[in-house]
């Protein structure tokens, strides 16, 4: 039996561009990913802009391959759980989890860039929600200082959303 999928699809307004993320089955982890990096990084200014070259990121879904200019702020999924809302339902409630990390050479950036990032997830709770993301919880911020002679300092927060879908057989 083929299934039909379907899942949310919202176009809104981010810091004067137009993202559109269709947050279904097909594309959930990927777009969840870019639709929470593309909020922090139109909503979080870059302390190093001018300095930062052609090809490297301030905010980046995994780890760059070459030398980075620190700041940085790297965002990936790390969990996903889906649960079955009952027996006869094909609606499913799944938790997604996310790890973000501020790197910078001084706490105290770190720490700041880790406080806007708390406040900007907070304050686009409700644009998140339009694209299907809803239930913001932080779940735990930690301290992971690197040793070594270049002193770099990391937070690592892990945030989660919920994610109501739904298949139907068809």
């Amino acid at each position: 039996m083929p299934f039909e999928e379907t899942g949310f699809d919202a176009s809104y307004v981010v810091a004067g561009s137009k993202y559109t993320f269709p947050l279904d089955r097909k594309s959930i982890i990927k777009d969840s990913v870019l639709l929470l990096k593309n909020v922090l990084i139109e909503n979080i200014t870059d302390p190093q802009a001018s300095n930062r070259t052609v090809n490297e990121r301030f905010v980046t879904p995994e780890w760059p391959d070459l030398p980075v200019t620190y700041p940085l702020i790297t965002v990936e999924q790390t969990g996903f759980e889906s649960e079955k809302v009952g027996m006869q339902s094909s609606n499913t409630l799944n938790n997604l989890s996310f790890e973000i990390n501020v790197w910078s050479k001084n706490n105290s950036q770190k720490d700041s860039l880790t406080g806007s990032i708390f406040n900007v997830l907070e304050q686009k709770s409700e644009l998140m929600s339009l694209s299907g993301l809803f239930d913001l919880r932080f779940v735990s911020m930690i301290n992971l200082d690197e040793t070594g002679p270049q002193g770099i300092h990391r937070k690592m927060m892990e945030v989660q959303y919920t994610w109501p879908s739904h298949t139907e057989v068809t």
